[in-house]
């Protein structure tokens, strides 16, 4: 499993944004990891990118959660996979968003809060490929159509590279 920042350089590298906080060898090195992974591989490398957190909240305060995170596309090849609320959030802003939107804690809420501090590479790589941004969070759905939909669109970037 790699670290946070070189998960997060190895999906922009997928998204084919420049990973300049890297040093030239370390991304070279880690493109060639990348171009020679599986799809289920490169998931599970970049499975630290970030700590997933599941709330459950009022209805009405679903939108103005999500207008807080960093998101991903609601739409997958033809599949839809908008449910709940699901983005990246700046770690250190978890406990005020928690308190200002009277979240509760639930393993099965409909608020999923993807924590990270490295939330500007979320920011860059959500504006260029957003379908990617949410492929690597559906990867490992339980929903079969979810995953293999994901893993398609995550086969296609790396034979991209």
């Amino acid at each position: 499993v790699w670290s946070e920042q070189t998960a997060w350089a190895a999906i922009g590298l997928l998204a084919g944004i420049d990973v300049r906080w890297l040093g030239a060898s370390q991304a070279s090195r880690l493109r060639r990891q990348v171009s020679s992974m599986d799809a289920t591989e490169l998931t599970s490398r970049v499975r630290n990118r970030s700590v997933i957190h599941r709330f459950d909240g009022h209805r009405p305060v679903f939108e103005r959660v999500g207008n807080e995170l960093v998101r991903g596309s609601a739409v997958i090849g033809d599949l839809s996979v908008d449910r709940g609320v699901d983005g990246y959030l700046d770690e250190d802003r978890l406990p005020e968003l928690i308190d200002r939107f009277y979240l509760r804690a639930a393993s099965d809420g409909a608020i999923t809060l993807r924590c990270t501090s490295h939330l500007v590479k979320a920011q860059e790589i959500a504006a260029i490929d957003a379908d990617l941004l949410s492929a690597v969070n559906l990867a490992t759905s339980a929903d079969a159509r979810e995953r293999e939909a994901a893993l398609a669109v995550i086969i296609n970037r790396i034979a991209a590279i």
